[in-house]
């Protein structure tokens, strides 16, 4: 089961600039959990941020003005958007990466089984070194 919406973090990136005929708001969202801020954090021996878990594709919205009446409906998509995102899943999905993932899918990669406890897969990949 994933976590209620109370234990998870929304952030969304906004940028709102001139476009022909008006403005174009930006908003591309992303979810993630404490635990796997804070573990993301101690890997990283860095200071603890939002390490996006699941990331949601930009949405592009083009206006004459912007009131605050559309950044609070944006606000209500993105909670919406939010609570139909499977946390566990995504756990899943970096705990079953491949040893040869690229980027920072490795760190996440280790991340997602410490969180699941998954001790015999780290003392393995430890004893690989």
């Amino acid at each position: 089961m994933s976590p209620a919406l109370d234990d998870i973090t929304v952030e969304s990136i906004i940028t709102l600039g001139p476009t022909t005929g008006g403005k174009l708001l930006t908003s591309s969202p992303s979810v993630s959990i404490d635990d796997f801020d804070s573990a993301v954090a101690t890997i990283s021996l860095a200071k603890k941020d939002h390490a996006s878990l699941i990331v949601g594709g930009d949405e592009r919205i083009r206006q004459l003005e912007f009131r605050f009446e559309d950044i609070q409906a944006l606000s209500a998509r993105l909670i919406d958007w939010a609570r139909q995102q499977d946390v566990d899943a995504a756990l899943k999905k970096l705990r079953e990466l491949p040893t040869d993932a690229k980027g920072r899918m490795p760190r996440l990669h280790l991340v997602a089984l410490a969180l699941a406890g998954d001790t015999d897969r780290l003392r393995f990949y430890q004893e690989s070194f």
